[in-house]
Order: C-alpha cells, then sequence, then structure tokens
C-alpha cells in the first residue's frame, strides 16, 4: 500500500520537477488535498497512526508562497515543526 501510494507520488512530483508540458497538471493532483494521491496518503497515515504517529507530507510550490492555513481543515497551521512549515495534528498533514 504505501509502496503502491510513494510511486504515484513520486511519478507526480517528477512530473512537475520536469517542468514540461505536464508541470502544471502534476502540481495541481500534488496540491489537490481531495485529489487521489492526497487522500490515499491520508488513508495510508490514518492506518500507520494505529503503531505510530504518521502524518502526510503535502505539498506546495515554494513559488506560491509559505502555507499557513492547513489545506484539509483551514485552521491555522502549528508553526511549531522541527521540518517544514507547519502541521496540523488533527488533519495528520505536515508541511
Amino acid at each position: 500500500m504505501v509502496a503502491s501510494w510513494f510511486s504515484v507520488e513520486s511519478a507526480l512530483y517528477g512530473l512537475w520537477l520536469d517542468s514540461g508540458d505536464y508541470e502544471q497538471y502534476a502540481k495541481q493532483q500534488l496540491i489537490d488535498i481531495e485529489g487521489q494521491v492526497n487522500r490515499d496518503g491520508l488513508e495510508i497515515a490514518e492506518i500507520l497512526s494505529s503503531k505510530i504517529p504518521t502524518k502526510l507530507w503535502v505539498f506546495y510550490d515554494t513559488d506560491d508562497g509559505v502555507p499557513v492555513a492547513c489545506p484539509g481543515c483551514g485552521k491555522p497551521l502549528d508553526e511549531d515543526v522541527d521540518w517544514g512549515t507547519g502541521k496540523c495534528e488533527s488533519c495528520r498533514i505536515q508541511m
């Protein structure tokens, strides 16, 4: 399950990095919190959290600025993080 999700997410990320014809498509898929790749990632984070606390690292494009709100619930991100810009514990999201 994790390997399959990682393969899809990595493929989309690779398309976005390529900056070619698929860049905008890949970006839309990566930032859409209700899109398949993020729904699957959140489901995996929930399953894994039964054993060890797990969050989904959600993509954002730095060209769009630093996110300040959770893409899931819209609440302000908790900026008290060692990595990234913020997290939302209730949505299991890290950015």
